[in-house]
């Protein structure tokens, strides 16, 4: 048998006289020169690099030639074999080499060497008529001078200061990476500079230096403790590149000092007490007497003021800090100079030494003011000073001094009514039990008005505040002013309209007010604070977040002197009727007023749009297995349905609708000739009619109220199985969905294209990936539950003989190659716009 035709797993047999026939163990075929592609998905590169220009190496680049089985195809000269690779820019790169002939392993291959440098190549290959594949990440030839430092500021350790002699050292370093910002290990770097200087910009010399990265692609230097050095700064510049240095200077000092403050009293300090500083000067040989100090604070306003002039015997000093101001994280630094110049430092911890001003509390003993001599009204405040509030510490020393000030209105101004005793802007002193102040306001006039205090000596003076209280003001609702004087419908304020309801959309909602008037003259009473008003509904089954009742907690009316409120709902009432009231307190405790609006309203159900989420469905039990299961927020989905599939509605965030309770109903009618019918559990169970309806779901809860969600669905394919073909086949035996007899519809296999993903959503495997769990082969005992093959056409134009495709159902791909006899036969029936449906 010669090569002139194409064969595929020849079997050839033998027979001589009467004795059986032998054949040949294997199969041969004669393949036509297109069954060659590539196994990768991407071409095999080696090294990773990036390579260094110059460096003496290559990358290689490999794909292996299979035939139709999978079989790498060696040592055989490939026909039409492409190679092409380029840059970053879209500019080709010549390849070093390549070949045309697979070697024994069955590749193809070509070299880049290292010679130029090119940023970004990629790299690809195609054989054949087949797509090109190509390197999944492009690879790069660098110069040197891509290499840079990597941290913004060199890293050094330890923090210090050093002490002359103790034997330590600095340790300074940056790391080296490439233009990918990999480490470059243990490597030569060529271009190199150390440099460290001092405080005066003297050059200091380094203990030791490198010019070679090494295992983590850092650049090390050193410095010892052997001399002392002030204020070190030591930088590394590497090819073209700026210097990076270390972020703060570094010391080696003769002498170590530390710095501690402590408060000199109570805790939090408060603006005019003080923390006791101290310093401590040590060598290696322990605290050092008479050395004299320099202290500063990071504050030009303030200075610390020392016990005494020199260390003592211990080799301590101490200093004594004090703030008019308040002022937050101050640090106190404590310096010996000697008399070379250099300098040892210590500081403070950070964010221990804070001044700050006392909190205040302001409040009345009673919400209502008491009537005392000559009919006047009167209030009584009590003013807290608290040094740490949070843990319920007052203030309790005479040392800070406190005033009232004149009564303030709404608009912060101050005024002479009413009367406050003691008078304003009198010293005072807390109590010292509780840490308290009192004051009273007595007026015969109405209004409103607000407590204040001051810190004495405080700069700038910061008044702090009670809320507003209210003097006699005999007052009423208008009469028949609690109303609707408007409706916002879905973002449009318009009249409102008895007969034109609102939608329970959760955005509609009907606007209240209510008229506040003096009673004896009748005017409004405008910008005024009212305490304790309140809005309240009937319908007590109803909960606050179905239907919300809102308004201004503040209680304060505008210039005309009305309050309001809004009423919206998030669900149908069912033609109930919502009263609202307006309630508020009198001018005495006793006393209330309210007034129920002119007009009691309604909210019709709104509808929305509904997610659905798909699961397994039993027909024997009528119960869902909640294990496998699919959710759809898009309208019109799924495209793809078979036995045994339900449905139920969600909302968008997958959350279930119906409740233990609920009262439902779905419409229009739907029978086994829809798209769909609702099963006795209240199911959407999908039929073999595939199609467009929308389903609606009426929910009516235990409190009366409705809910209505729309679901638009779509079906465009159905797929099931013959009940004379739920065995497993080979690829072509003629055993498929086009085989007659054909008694109840039209069988055709399902296409590619309706069943591999191809990046539109719309096909099996891009709805149901695991198809096979849902149950589409139910009613089908299969062979090998690994491997489940499904017959599929390329084009129904040529159907018949050798014309199928094996489809891996697990996968969701084609499978490259022949099963045998494990493939297994679904038919579709798909949705025609006109005309009865088909199975296809």
């Amino acid at each position: 048998m010669d090569s002139s035709k194409p064969f595929n797993k020849v079997t050839v047999s033998l027979a001589i006289e009467n004795h059986p026939a032998i054949s040949t163990k294997v199969p041969v075929s004669i393949e036509s020169e297109h069954a060659y592609h590539i196994q990768e998905e991407f071409l095999t590169v080696s090294p990773q690099g990036p390579l260094l220009v110059g460096d003496g190496k290559f990358y290689t680049f490999s794909g292996t030639v299979v035939d139709r089985h999978n079989n790498p195809v060696k040592t055989q000269e490939i026909k039409t074999v492409v190679w092409k690779a380029t840059d970053d820019k879209g500019q080709e790169v010549k390849l070093t080499s390549q070949t045309k002939k697979t070697n024994d392993s069955g590749e193809l291959i070509a070299t880049l060497d290292s010679s130029k440098p090119f940023n970004k190549i990629t790299v690809s290959l195609a054989i054949e008529n087949h797509p090109a594949i190509s390197t999944k990440v492009p690879v790069s030839i660098e110069s040197e001078h891509a290499y840079h430092i990597q941290e913004e500021f060199l890293t050094v350790s330890p923090q210090g200061p050093l002490l002359v002699g103790d034997g330590k050292f600095y340790t300074f370093s940056g790391t080296v990476v490439d233009r990918h910002n990999n480490p470059v290990k243990t490597q030569e770097i060529k271009t190199v500079v150390w440099k460290a200087t001092d405080d005066k910009g003297q050059e200091v010399k380094l203990t030791s230096q490198t010019k070679k990265t090494n295992d983590s692609g850092e650049l090390i230097a050193t410095l010892d403790s052997s001399k002392p050095f002030n204020k070190i700064t030591v930088s590394l510049a590497i090819e073209n590149h700026p210097a990076i240095s270390t972020k703060v200077p570094v010391s080696i000092q003769s002498e170590h000092i530390t710095v501690e403050c402590k408060a000199f009293g109570k805790t939090p300090v408060l603006v005019g007490e003080s923390y006791i500083c101290t310093a401590h000067v040590t060598d290696l040989d322990g605290g050092i007497a008479g050395e004299k100090i320099v202290w500063k604070v990071n504050d030009p306003d303030l200075q610390l003021e020392p016990t005494s002039e020199v260390t003592d015997n211990d080799g301590k000093m101490t200093a004594t800090l004090t703030s008019s101001k308040k002022v937050l994280g101050l640090v106190v630094t404590a310096s010996v100079i000697e008399p070379s110049g250099t300098q040892s430092s210590g500081e403070s911890t950070e964010d221990i030494i804070s001044f700050i001003w006392p909190e205040i509390t302001i409040n009345p003993t009673s919400k209502n003011p008491v009537v005392v001599a000559n009919g006047q009204d009167s209030y009584e405040f009590t003013a807290t000073i608290w040094r740490d509030k949070q843990n319920n510490e007052p203030y309790k020393e005479p040392v800070m001094k406190f005033a009232w000030g004149r009564p303030q209105l709404q608009d912060d101004t101050g005024t002479t009514e009413p009367n406050l005793t003691p008078p304003p802007d009198e010293p005072l002193e807390v109590n010292p039990k509780d840490g308290t102040l009192t004051a009273t306001m007595t007026s015969l006039q109405w209004g409103q008005v607000k407590a204040c205090i001051n810190i004495v000596d405080r700069d700038p003076a910061s008044p702090i505040c009670s809320k507003l209280v209210n003097f006699a003001l005999d007052f009423e609702i208008a009469k028949d002013s609690v109303e609707i004087y408007k409706v916002n419908r879905a973002g449009n304020e318009e009249a409102f309209d008895p007969n034109k309801p609102l939608l329970g959309d959760g955005k509609s909602e009907y606007m209240y007010r209510a008229q506040i008037i003096d009673k004896k003259s009748k005017k409004p009473v405008s910008d005024y604070l009212f305490s304790e008003v309140n809005w309240t509904r009937n319908l007590p089954d109803v909960t606050g977040k179905q239907l919300n009742l809102e308004w201004d907690k503040e209680g304060k009316t505008n210039s005309d002197g009305y309050l309001y409120a809004t009423l919206k709902s998030n669900v149908g009432l069912n033609k109930k009727r919502v009263e609202v009231t307006f309630n508020m307190a009198g001018i005495s405790p006793e006393s209330t007023f309210f007034q129920v609006a002119k007009q009691a309203v309604t909210f019709d159900v709104s509808p929305e749009l509904a997610a659905i989420r798909v699961y397994k469905y039993d027909p024997n039990t009528g119960k869902v297995d909640k294990s496998v299961s699919k959710s759809f927020t898009e309208q019109e989905r799924p495209y793809n349905v078979f036995y045994p599939l339900a449905a139920e509605f969600t909302s968008a965030k997958g959350k279930v609708l119906v409740e233990s309770g609920d009262n439902i109903k779905y419409t229009p009618e739907l029978g086994w000739w829809s798209p769909m019918y609702i099963d006795s559990n209240g199911l959407v169970i999908f039929t073999d009619n595939p199609g467009s309806q929308e389903v609606i779901l009426h929910i009516t809860k235990k409190n009366g109220t409705q809910q209505q969600y729309t679901y638009k669905f779509f079906t465009r394919r159905f797929f099931g199985i013959r009940s004379d073909m739920i065995g497993n086949y080979k690829l072509n035996d003629g055993n498929d969905c086009e085989k007659p007899p054909n008694n109840v519809a039209i069988f055709l296999s399902p296409l590619d294209s309706e069943l591999v993903s191809t990046g539109t959503g719309t096909s099996l495997h891009d709805e149901f990936p695991d198809a096979y769990k849902f149950g589409i082969l139910d009613g089908i005992t299969i062979k090998n539950k690994n491997n489940i093959y499904i017959k599929m056409l390329k084009t129904r134009q040529n159907s018949g003989v050798a014309s199928y495709f094996p489809y891996n159902l697990l996968t969701g791909q084609e499978f490259i190659g022949d099963p045998y006899d494990d493939v297994y036969v679904l038919c579709e029936k798909y949705y025609q716009k006109h005309g009865r449906n088909v199975f296809k």
